[in-house]
């Protein structure tokens, strides 16, 4: 017969058996503290990552360009408006205000060019501003689509000139003729015209009013 164990043998036994378990228990608290650590550390990540898509978000990501064309084809130079010497800056604004002369005062025999020209005008102009109130009436009192029943206009520019860094001056020639092409009259107009630069937020802006240029006042006369 076998001798049973002593009170020594099971003391060994529980001891080994309890180390195990604190071996165990020891292992499975560090992989939860491990655990806990990586919880923590990738919430630490994703707040920066949130963060810093916030601040790049807030930041204007449309950055117009201009693309320099000879003979209406070939492209000779590419640069960012913000980056070209005032001189060329200055140019593209004339452009921009002779456009927005031609697009109110020109009657086309095209309805939809006619369409094209008005939209693209009241597309430069700032919302609720003198120079839109007077605009809306100038076309209630004579509307352009109406107008070109019976006769056509053609604007000739002769001079912008700027008086300060927001105001400009301008005058045209207007040629009207009848739909058959017979001049009926050639007034000539002065205008004084005051602008607010506000940088395109949008895609949608930036293909409208890529110079970020706003008509804020329109102050024309007939001169002759």
């Amino acid at each position: 017969m076998s001798n049973p164990e002593s009170p020594s043998d099971y003391s060994i036994l529980y001891q080994r058996a309890r180390e195990e378990w604190d071996e165990r228990l020891g292992s499975i608290v560090k992989q939860a503290h491990n655990w806990k650590m990586c919880a923590f550390f990738s919430m630490f990540i994703a707040a920066i990552a949130v963060g810093s898509t916030g601040y790049i978000g807030a930041q204007s990501k449309i950055e117009p360009y201009v693309i320099g064309v000879k003979n209406g084809e070939e492209v000779v130079g590419v640069a960012s408006v913000q980056k070209l010497p005032t001189s060329q800056l200055e140019a593209l604004k004339v452009n921009d205000l002779e456009r927005f002369v031609e697009d109110i005062r020109s009657v086309y025999l095209d309805v939809e060019v006619e369409d094209k020209a008005v939209r693209r005008a009241y597309a430069r102009l700032v919302p609720n501003s003198p120079a839109q109130t007077q605009i809306s009436q100038a076309f209630k009192e004579e509307n352009p689509f109406e107008r070109a029943a019976r006769e056509l206009v053609k604007v000739d520019i002769k001079s912008t000139l700027p008086l300060s860094d927001n105001t400009w001056q301008m005058e045209w020639i207007e040629t009207i003729t009848d739909r058959q092409g017979n001049v009926l009259d050639t007034p000539r107009f002065k205008a004084t015209i005051t602008t607010q630069t506000v940088q395109p937020k949008n895609k949608a802006e930036m293909n409208q009013n890529p110079l970020g240029l706003w008509i804020a006042t329109f102050n024309d006369v007939q001169i002759n």
